[in-house]
């Protein structure tokens, strides 16, 4: 679990050598601070009646035992202790035991390991006989969400952030720790949903009444008794925690606070708490308590105060995660071309989507942004009154905008350009929609916009992530609601955070809904840069690649840009899941003191990279990538809805209402390789890559590949969405089919599921593992070569998107795609399957040339650099002599 607890053990760590030195160090403390929690827990028992937070883990490799058995068996020793503490009859233990329900944090084929609430004396009666079953009470530091004291440290030295980067921090609830008399006696539970509880909240997490100030004469108790590293009571605090610098920081920091006056006016005057509430019906959506600390009139000792206030959450027993929200921030005809496969040229340019008239219509894309500028002419409608919170579905681009910051873009703002790429569509004076240089994606889809940006172009979001995903849905009417989420920012918290959680539940809550997060533009800090949430499992993490090669050595469209960040996650998952065009990309420019500004349609009034004219804005980053992959995706779901996929015509197939899964499935299966990372001009060197490494993931967005278009795309598919049951398998025979003229040499599939979100801070964060495999068979059905996903030699257990690819398929071969639920938590779980190749499809015609199969710009560069290094050379010679020269005069 990734949490603080390395951090009170860091001192003890630099000072050992082995492995086994660092074990007689740490052990006696572990231990201790271990029993002196078991103590508390049973103390609040006795107390209160009250349970009290744990990590219950089983553990062993026994075959065939899938996560969802572990936990049954965990219920049935929970059953058996439950009669054994408490003599309950069996009725009251089955009972007992169908109230608890587990957050998961780690699951792998020989472990399961959730966090829970339990009754102390029914924990101690646990462990069975083969030891299989273990339980650890969450002291304090396990709890906190990694570095969660150095995040606050930072955030409130840093003043120029302001309101938007004060600190925020969510206190998650334990499951079923609302229905507590103590948050009732608070009135904390009757206003779940946003409201204002701040004297409530404080008052709950200090232990205090509400009116708390300094002269209670139980001030100083609270928390320091409640801390093995404080307690003056703790029988072992001066022969084994004296020698942790925490428990020096920790004693003194309640000192200079919660034992003072010192925090009293922060805690009245610069705080404001919330509470959201979870969904009820799946325990891997919590109720969160949230507190953000408020810079404005701050004085020196917030910090400690702020720090301290934590502190005080995580030794609450109702509490089982606290973290600190990250700092968020915002991370095209060219786009078109290269997004749906870069067949011809740049003077002659194939899109077989829009030949075919698949342009986005009747698809709603959902952006949360700095703003929208809707008077640029690709947004603008001369017919409509300027969107609003109102839904309007007559408006030509903007369906809704909610305007939670303001309602407008800063000059050259970055939401404008987002949307653009999305869906931008010329129009002379929002009237007649013509071609544009700067057209987006899905040009005829629309938008729906929430507005998160200042005009300095920093964010605030809305306290609950369900009120960013919800923007454009809950119409009523499916076919008008969005279905596409595309976030263009994050934080840069690699971990699994619980924004990571809330977007994964919003997810398996709506599985029609598929969120697309921009990876980050971190790549040169290297691996592990991709930032929250873009490290949720469900969403697709969107990394960037070069758009077109330039004359001047930059590299081409087959190179990862430098500045996309790199995976993996804190628990090992690839990221980013998927890479588009993301270098200088054109899309419409906000300039709000000039409504109707608008380029005038030629080529010639394109800005050069990072410029701007009029209408018009060239940006490059992972925030430009994330839209074009949204706008790619809405394209897919019309693709879908109009029922292209059986034939490759419309309407030739049944029309399909497809899942997030479904969608993401397409576009990963479809995805290409990449050919190095771009260095950026520093080495002259691209950086070499390998198929499903942490630089691409699946690789490029390529619509060609991902879709059947009869005569223009070059693959069929086939695709299934079916749920698989714990311990199950599902079979799906295909064969190659090449009479008709398909020439694609490849078989692929991809299997993608949405599942519930895992414990922040999850060390192991799959719940439901699935597994893919395609087998070569004869004409008997015997097993002729086994192929597996992801580049892997076997299973993949970490990932909850698969795929595997056979080459140099012949007409006739048969193979068998295999789905098994092989280690479930639930007893089943959904997905979405598909395959593609050549399946009785005809021949692709087209003009030829492709800019991904024609890019040489590695060997142009080096051919540049040798050219500028030897003229480089000749100069240093020459300043060298006229030096000497010089010198010797």
């Amino acid at each position: 679990m990734e949490s603080e607890m390395e951090a009170e053990f860091l001192d003890l760590t630099e000072k050992v050598g082995s492995e086994a030195e660092l074990l007689a160090v740490v052990k006696p403390v572990w231990d201790a601070a271990n029993d002196y929690e078991l103590n508390r827990a049973e103390e609040e028992e006795l107390s209160s009646g009250k349970p009290y937070p744990y990590i219950v883990c089983h553990r062993g490799s026994a075959a065939g035992m899938s996560t969802n058995k572990r936990k049954k068996a965990v219920k049935e020793r929970l059953m058996a202790a439950a009669v054994a503490a408490k003599n309950f009859s069996e009725e009251e233990a089955t009972e007992y035991v169908q109230n608890i329900n587990y957050a998961t944090m780690a699951v792998k084929d020989d472990l399961f390991c959730g966090v829970t609430r339990l009754h102390a004396s029914i924990a101690c009666e646990i462990s069975d006989e083969s030891n299989s079953i273990s339980v650890q009470p969450m002291i304090m530091s396990l709890k906190m969400a990694a570095d969660t004291v150095g995040t606050i440290l930072d955030r409130m030295a840093d003043t120029a952030l302001q309101f938007e980067g004060d600190p925020n921090v969510d206190f998650t609830l334990c499951p079923g720790a609302t229905t507590d008399a103590k948050f009732a006696e608070k009135d904390i539970t009757t206003t779940m949903g946003g409201g204002d509880v701040t004297e409530e909240f404080i008052a709950f997490l200090l232990d205090r009444g509400e009116n708390f100030s300094c002269a209670d004469p139980n001030i100083t108790s609270a928390a320091s008794s409640a801390l093995y590293w404080t307690d003056p009571a703790s029988p072992t605090l001066t022969e084994q925690v004296s020698i942790t610098k925490r428990t020096i920081y920790w004693a003194e920091l309640f000192d200079r606070s919660l034992n003072t006056c010192n925090c009293d006016d922060m805690y009245t005057n610069r705080l404001r708490a919330t509470v959201t509430e979870g969904d009820p019906s799946n325990p891997h959506d919590p109720d969160i308590l949230n507190i953000l600390f408020m810079s404005e009139g701050a004085t020196p000792s917030d910090t400690d105060c702020a720090i301290a206030l934590v502190a005080a959450g995580a030794l609450q027993p109702e509490i089982c995660h606290v973290e600190v929200q990250g700092v968020v921030d915002t991370g095209n005809d060219i786009a078109q071309w290269l997004a749906q496969g870069g067949v011809g040229s740049e003077d002659a340019m194939e899109t077989p989507l829009y030949d075919a008239g698949i342009t986005g219509a009747g698809q709603v894309v959902a952006v949360s942004d700095t703003g929208l500028d809707y008077e640029n002419c690709y947004f603008m409608d001369a017919n409509a009154p300027d969107p609003s919170a109102a839904r309007n579905d007559a408006h030509r681009k903007v369906v809704s905008y909610n305007p939670f910051v303001d309602d407008a873009d800063a000059k050259n703002g970055h939401g404008t350009h987002v949307c653009g790429i999305v869906a931008g569509h010329r129009s002379e004076g929002g009237m007649e929609q013509t071609d544009g240089v700067a057209n987006g994606i899905a040009y005829d889809a629309k938008i729906a916009f929430l507005d998160i940006g200042f005009p300095d172009q920093s964010l605030s979001l809305p306290r609950r992530d369900s009120d960013i995903l919800s923007t454009g849905r809950g119409t009523g009417d499916d076919s008008k609601d969005a279905h596409i989420h595309s976030a263009s920012w994050g934080g840069a918290t690699n971990s699994y955070t619980g924004q990571a959680r809330n977007f994964d539940n919003f997810m398996f809550k709506n599985d029609d809904f598929l969120i697309l997060v921009a990876a980050g533009n971190s790549g040169r800090d290297g691996l592990n840069s991709v930032g929250t949430p873009a490290t949720a499992k469900n969403i697709l993490s969107v990394g960037a690649h070069n758009s077109v090669k330039s004359a001047s050595g930059g590299l081409g469209p087959t190179y990862v840009a430098d500045f996309s960040s790199r995976g993996p996650t804190a628990d090992g998952r690839m990221k980013p899941d998927i890479l588009a065009p993301g270098k200088f990309l054109v899309s419409a420019g906000a300039d709000p003191e000039n409504p109707g500004s608008c380029d005038d349609g030629s080529l010639t009034d394109k800005p050069f990279r990072s410029g701007s004219s009029p209408g018009l804005l060239s940006l490059a980053g992972t925030s430009m990538a994330t839209p074009a992959t949204s706008g790619s995706a809405a394209l897919i779901r019309q693709y879908l809805v109009e029922g292209w996929h059986q034939e490759g015509t419309k309407g030739s197939g049944q029309s399909v209402q497809p899942s997030g899964a479904l969608v993401k499935a397409i576009l990963m299966n479809g995805a290409q390789f990449m050919e190095g990372v771009d260095d950026g001009g520093f080495t002259g060197n691209p950086s070499p890559v390998e198929q499903y490494d942490t630089n691409q993931g699946f690789g490029r967005v390529s619509l060609m590949d991902s879709v059947f278009i009869a005569n223009k795309t070059r693959v069929q598919i086939a695709f299934f969405e079916d749920a698989v049951e714990d311990g199950g398998e599902h079979t799906y025979n295909v064969t190659i089919d090449k009479s008709g003229g398909c020439s694609y040499p490849e078989l692929r599939a991809t299997l993608v599921w949405t599942e519930p979100g895992s414990q922040s801070g999850c060390k192991f964060c799959l719940i439901n593992d699935l597994d893919l495999t395609v087998t070569k068979v004869d004409g008997n059905g015997m097993v002729m070569e086994t192929y597996y996903p992801n580049g892997k030699n076997g299973r993949d257990t970490t990932n909850n998107a698969e795929r595997a690819i056979v080459g140099n398929t012949k007409d006739g071969d048969q193979f068998v795609v295999t789905v098994s639920g092989t280690n479930l938590e639930s007893d089943r779980q959904k997905y979405a399957v598909v395959m593609s190749g050549c399946f009785g499809g005809s021949a692709v015609s087209s003009a030829g040339g492709n800019a991904f199969e024609d890019d040489d710009s590695n060997d142009r560069r080096k051919f540049i650099l040798i050219g500028v290094g030897a003229g480089v050379a000749a100069i240093l010679v020459f300043i060298f002599c006229i030096c000497c020269c010089k010198r010797r005069k």
